[in-house]
């Protein structure tokens, strides 16, 4: 079976239950941006290896499948939620033990940062720039009368916070 289908050739796609939507569709948007933000996670999961992190390497790895778990949720809007696919408050509560553990590691923050530094802190200001995108689309999204679960929002916030 080959990788290529042609189907999209002219600019559409399906989805399910929808056999051909624009890929400009703000529903793609907001996949999309899902899944640029799993791939600098990934990046960032790697320098951390490289890095020796062992913190942030946990921390995110976690991140991952959550990220997944918010595509399926998001692909799943209008239709049913795919068996085994949740996220919950515990996720988020997480994310703050993370934010707290680290924000009392570092010094008191008295003006902006500017991005740069190490390979990973670049790679972790990439990943909360996109992450920031992924929350402005989700907003827009869900502003567009899309119903997405709640903690979905609060969840990508305090990741915004967390890669901060």
């Amino acid at each position: 079976m080959k990788i290529y289908t042609k189907k999209g050739d002219e600019g559409f796609t399906s989805r399910l239950g929808v056999p051909k939507v624009r890929k400009s569709d703000r529903f793609f948007e907001v996949l999309g941006t899902i899944d640029e933000l799993n791939a600098n996670i990934g990046s960032c999961i790697h320098a951390a290896a490289q890095a020796d992190n062992d913190d942030i390497q946990a921390a995110l790895g976690v991140v991952q499948p959550e990220l997944m778990c918010i595509s399926s949720l998001v692909a799943a809007v209008g239709g049913d939620t795919p068996a085994g696919v949740s996220l919950d408050q515990s996720a988020v509560d997480r994310l703050e033990r993370h934010i707290d553990a680290s924000w009392n590691n570092l010094p008191k923050l008295t003006h902006f940062i500017q991005p740069g530094g190490c390979e990973l802190a670049c790679r972790l200001h990439l990943a909360r720039t996109v992450c920031r995108r992924t929350e402005r689309v989700l907003v827009t999204f869900v502003d567009d009368g899309q119903k997405i679960p709640e903690v979905i929002g609060r969840y990508i916030n305090r990741l915004s916070d967390l890669l901060f």
